[in-house]
């Protein structure tokens, strides 16, 4: 795979792209452990309106790809691989919600995305709820794939009207 960072030639699907909240665009990753993680990611490119990718599990964006492929015929297409997953560094800690909410910020802030429809697969459905509760400005719609509901979105239940 080939590490580029945001800002590098046009990325394709099969290549491994990377963020990290230490670089800047067009600049290369820190590479101090005290850095913020590099992030792996998918870029299928696109125009129109965003449509971003978070994988449940272990999976990376990549997972995506065939329905990515067509999608990016109508719209601007990236996924984001978590932090331990795929190609992505693997820190010691930093795996709790805030920080995976935290990360998918900056990581659409990077790639200048004011808002988009959320994609969640699994686990990832969770993230993309606890993103649209903390950044509802941020988002056009969620949608939803075979999502673990309760066990990665806590406290919604309890602020039910």
């Amino acid at each position: 795979m080939n590490g580029r960072q945001i800002g590098g030639s046009a990325p394709v699907s099969w290549r491994a792209l990377y963020w990290s909240r230490a670089s800047k665009r067009g600049s290369k990753a820190a590479s101090s452990r005290s850095a913020a993680p590099r992030l792996q990611y998918g870029n299928w490119g696109g125009s129109g309106e965003p449509l971003v990718f978070i994988p449940g599990g272990s999976d990376t964006a990549f997972v995506f790809g065939d329905v990515a492929d067509s999608l990016a015929e109508r719209f601007r297409v990236v996924g984001l691989t978590a932090r331990g997953c795929g190609a992505s560094d693997r820190p010691v800690n930093g795996y709790d919600m805030d920080h995976q909410v935290g990360g998918f910020r900056g990581f659409i802030d990077a790639l200048d995305i004011e808002r988009a429809t959320l994609i969640g697969h699994s686990r990832g459905g969770g993230k993309i709820t606890q993103f649209a509760r903390r950044y509802p400005d941020r988002v056009y719609r969620l949608v939803y794939l075979d999502t673990v509901f309760r066990y990665v979105a806590p406290g919604l239940e309890e602020n039910r009207p």
